[in-house]
This record gives structure tokens, sequence and C-alpha cells, in this order.
């Protein structure tokens, strides 16, 4: 049971979730969206920053709808939900 008054107002990212969740087809997918999550979305405790923006990556904090539209365009470029363009994958996922 979700508490009503966690992130009151965020309604957009919980849309986003559920659909990133409802096209991730395989575990290798959803462990590529929590990594992402969790280096550019999440604040760490102890950094009180995201670890990407700790490492220099990243200049500000993303947002769920950051990351969905990172999605929708590896999407556009392939032609194919869930996928990630070849230049993207690394040696392992070919």
């Amino acid at each position: 049971m979700t508490d009503p008054m966690r992130d009151v107002g965020n309604a957009a990212d919980d849309a986003a979730d559920k659909r990133l969740l409802k096209e991730a087809r395989e575990p290798r997918s959803l462990l590529a969206l929590f990594t992402t999550y969790y280096n550019f979305v999440k604040v760490h405790s102890k950094l009180r920053i995201s670890p990407a923006m700790a490492a220099g990556v990243a200049d500000r904090l993303w947002e769920i709808a950051d990351i969905v539209r990172l999605v929708e365009d590896a999407e556009a470029k392939t032609g194919q939900a869930g996928a990630v363009p070849e230049e993207k994958r690394g040696a392992r996922g070919r």
C-alpha cells in the first residue's frame, strides 16, 4: 500500500515509472533502468547529490521523465520498443 502523502504532485513520475516497467522485456532492461535511476535520479544519502553528479557526469539531478525521454529516443532510432541502439550496447550486449 502506498502512502498518499508520498511525493504529492508526482503523478507524472509515477506514470513514467509504470510505462518503463511495462516496456522492460527482460531482466537486463530492468537492471539498466535501475542503474540509470540510481546513478542519475536518486540522491545519495552521504553525498547529498546523485552519484553521477559526484563523478562529474551530470550537472543536475535527473527526473524519471529524463529517463523516459532517453528510452523513447533509443526506440525512435531503432524502431523497436525496448531496444538499445548498437552504439550504446557494450561488447557483452552483442
